[in-house]
């Protein structure tokens, strides 16, 4: 549990930080990254919008590590982003070309698995299909036309 209430604290201070948290792989750092996340998502309402550049940069440093871990979280926090507000999608596109890139790597590869799971250890290859599949699931239907 939080020591402040989530409402109350500084979305363009914490949301950014926990954004660079993307890139962890160890235990408690990612967890805390990820969570963090989350839960600003969750509360953070129209406080969100504003601080979409400040996230863009970290976005695209966890994507570009390819490291399948940091990917499937990073995808899935895309996925939470967008649904955390209203015109928070479309505060995206103008950065489409800073973080879609990535995927073009990835979109090809075997996309009959199931979608994206946390990992702690997988296979470089099944972790290409893990991403891919989470690619076109549909979770990111909203980057892709």
């Amino acid at each position: 549990s939080w020591e402040v209430d989530i409402e109350t604290m500084d979305y363009h201070h914490y949301l950014p930080l926990f954004f660079d948290g993307l890139c962890e792989t160890a235990h408690p750092y990612e967890f805390f990254a990820r969570q963090g996340i989350h839960d600003m998502l969750d509360h953070g309402g129209s406080k969100i919008l504003p601080v979409i550049p400040q996230l863009i940069i970290p976005i695209k440093n966890a994507l570009n590590t390819r490291n399948n871990q940091v990917m499937c979280t990073t995808m899935k926090v895309l996925q939470h982003l967008v649904a955390s507000g209203e015109k928070v999608g479309e505060a995206l596109v103008p950065y489409f070309r800073q973080i879609l890139p990535v995927f073009n790597l990835f979109k090809n590869k075997n996309s009959k698995f199931q979608s994206c799971k946390l990992m702690s250890v997988h296979s470089w290859a099944d972790g290409l299909k893990r991403v891919s599949a989470l690619l076109w699931s549909g979770s990111l239907s909203f980057f892709l036309c």
